[in-house]
């Protein structure tokens, strides 16, 4: 299993080279003439490097092992769960919480997790019963 800094460099690399190139180039020029970003792909991509570069190393590590550990135990599962570990075994929640997703992101680009097609209301009170996704191990 790759390590801390090599998760965060994978998420990077991969969303530098990967996602962001298969985009049209639909940019715009600031009025100093630089590009700036303006599609929503490229946003979340940002946003996620952003997250996992600015994550705690600590609390990404934990996030990282209680997702495998989760994926290794359980048919599916979704952020919820991991919110639920997390909590279960005492871990600060991060100071931007979107960072479970780059955490997530990072476990599915190594291979030892996939998307469904299936959501859930998410049961934490701060998400609104809004839908999340659901996980599973590949």
């Amino acid at each position: 299993m790759p390590n801390l800094q090599q998760h965060r460099h994978h998420l990077h690399k991969t969303i530098r080279t990967t996602d962001m190139r298969k985009q049209p180039p639909n940019t715009n020029h600031d009025h100093k003439g630089q590009t700036k970003m303006n599609t929503g792909i490229q946003l979340r991509d940002q946003a996620l490097v952003d997250v996992a570069v600015n994550a705690d190393p600590d609390w990404w590590q934990h996030a990282v092992n209680i997702v495998r550990d989760i994926a290794a135990t359980s048919f599916d599962f979704t952020t919820d769960d991991i919110w639920c570990e997390l909590e279960r075994r005492n871990i600060a929640t991060p100071h931007e919480p979107r960072a479970i997703g780059a955490v997530v992101v990072a476990v599915k680009r190594l291979g030892l997790i996939a998307p469904t097609n299936r959501y859930r209301p998410s049961s934490r009170p701060e998400c609104h019963a809004r839908p999340i996704r659901v996980w599973q191990a590949v």
